[in-house]
């Protein structure tokens, strides 16, 4: 049974974040994934947050046992940009890049 409404997962995503993430981008909610450079992507939302009172929640990592961070760079309603960075500070794209959204 899947739960719809506010504060439900709006929108979740998995990509291969040193791959090609247009096409490696799976999830719920997702309308496309952009790769913008190094560690810079975007998730555009199929369909849009009524406002940008929402957060995310991430875990991604190189399989290495480098931990990622997500930060964020661009908040929209329809859209999510962000950076990934490693838990030395240093921006790297991670093999396996999740990333949830929550709000209404």
């Amino acid at each position: 049974m899947a739960f719809y409404g506010n504060n439900a997962v709006h929108c979740w995503c998995k990509f291969e974040g040193s791959g090609n993430v247009a096409s490696t981008a799976v999830g719920h909610n997702v309308s496309s994934a952009a790769d913008n450079g190094e560690a810079d992507y975007t998730i555009n939302f199929t369909t849009s947050f009524s406002d940008t009172n929402y957060c995310q929640a991430t875990g991604s990592d190189n399989g290495s046992g480098q931990m990622r961070v997500n930060c964020r760079h661009t908040q929209a309603t329809g859209s999510y940009r962000f950076i990934t960075r490693t838990d030395s500070g240093g921006a790297n794209d991670p093999s396996n890049g999740m990333v949830s959204f929550f709000g209404k």
